[in-house]
């Protein structure tokens, strides 16, 4: 007989999870558009770039999140749910400054 496994997900683990990873993002190809190799933990905490155009973070903070498009990121992934307070005030910043957001 093979083992079972039993998961259990609380709201808590969730929520830790989702704010672990809470900005997914997304920029140009390798060359002269590369993000960041490196970000201030004050400014995108746990920031790790994948690839040349590619990185994730924790939540960004309010001034980094304004300057996506500076820091050359082409698009943001926020896997936050859509009713958490802020999420849409983020959401309307970042198309301000002209990066999508999904």
């Amino acid at each position: 007989m093979g083992a079972t496994w039993t998961t259990s997900i609380t709201a808590r683990s969730i929520r830790r999870m989702l704010l672990a990873a809470a900005a997914l993002l997304l920029a140009l190809p390798a060359g002269a558009d590369e993000i960041p190799a490196t970000m201030p933990a004050s400014e995108m905490p746990a920031y790790v770039r994948v690839s040349p155009g590619l990185a994730t973070s924790a939540q960004p903070s309010p001034e980094t999140l304004a300057r996506l498009k500076e820091l050359r990121f082409k698009t943001v992934v926020n896997i936050r749910a859509a009713n958490e307070p802020g999420v849409q005030e983020e959401a309307d910043v970042v198309r301000a400054r002209g990066s999508p957001i999904t």
